[in-house]
């Protein structure tokens, strides 16, 4: 199947673009189109994304502050029906238990663990959740409010967001984190629905226990990287649609097998576990920038 490189850079005076203009007309031997100062396309590539040549230009493209992404030909947002987000670190700039637990002191021991998830080198997720959780036993609950009051979400998100639900598409925020936390951002910013952890609460303190979403498959199963993948399979197959019709979102190992299952993945900062299955490493561009990988939003976008 044919594809498009786009490159996108946030440096309106740099000469990076010009530079990868050229290299990627080199390394495609297609013609490089700009779509703006600050990204161009290169259309209808069509010999595998396996050669050598594009791991090198990604190289250069990223030493260089550029992003870079290989989409489908053509693609566009209409061949779509939903996005998915992870939370910690996706969707808002911050980790949520760890930040939590630095509040009551316990900062280093439950961020070790945190890391050592993300990077994929402690395989056991719902056991890492639980330590991690297990940690806060009798602890206040003034941390929830403190961490809610203190959360961002990313440059570009909201603009983003509110552009996909205007055109009818549905997104999700599918997250290992705690639903305290992300029904919240589903009701601020009206997205569509959310399935994350559940931390239990007893009165004002944690109990130092978790549990997984309550509804079906899950049935209070910690919901790990297998789970996101089923909760996007299932909710596809709701909108009478498959996983390669969803846009996935994520950063680390929890998220490489629902960005492996998506029509489009997009990591954000990924680690190094998650870039392969990246379509879009987004590293320097603000999340709006993901318009411009649809050929009917940008057409759309020209023509206003």
């Amino acid at each position: 199947m044919p594809f498009d490189i786009i490159l996108q850079t946030p440096d309106t005076n740099s000469d990076s673009m010009t530079a990868l203009r050229e290299a990627a007309t080199r390394t495609t031997g297609a013609p490089a189109a700009d779509l703006s100062a600050t990204c161009c396309i290169v259309s209808g590539i069509d010999f595998p994304r396996e050669d050598p040549r594009f791991a090198e230009l990604a190289a250069a493209a990223r030493g260089a502050g550029v992003d870079l992404a290989v989409v489908p030909s053509g693609m566009k947002l209409t061949d779509f029906k939903a996005f998915f987000f992870d939370m910690d670190s996706t969707f808002v700039n911050s980790e949520t238990l760890d930040e939590m637990a630095a509040i009551e002191g316990l900062g280093k021991e439950c961020a070790a663990i945190t890391q050592a998830a993300m990077d994929g080198t402690l395989k056991d997720y719902a056991a890492s959740l639980r330590a991690r959780v297990k940690l806060l036993e009798g602890r206040s609950t003034r941390s929830i409010e403190m961490v809610w009051n203190n959360m961002r979400i990313f440059a570009g998100l909201e603009k983003l967001v509110g552009y996909v639900l205007g055109k009818g598409l549905r997104v999700y925020i599918v997250s290992s984190g705690f639903t305290l936390f992300t029904q919240r951002i589903v009701d601020k910013y009206a997205l569509t629905g959310t399935c994350s952890n559940v931390i239990e609460i007893e009165g004002d303190h944690f109990t130092g226990n978790v549990s997984g979403p309550a509804f079906p498959p899950f049935n209070g199963r910690i919901l790990d990287a297998r789970g996101k993948l089923e909760f996007v399979t299932a909710t596809m197959a709701d909108l009478d649609a498959t996983p390669r019709e969803s846009v996935c979102f994520g950063d680390g190992s929890n998220d490489v097998k629902m960005l492996s299952a998506a029509g489009l993945a997009i990591g954000n900062h990924p680690k190094p576990i998650l870039r392969p299955h990246c379509n879009l490493p987004l590293e320097f561009m603000t999340y709006e920038s993901v318009l411009n990988l649809f050929a009917d939003v940008r057409a759309e976008l020209e023509a206003a």
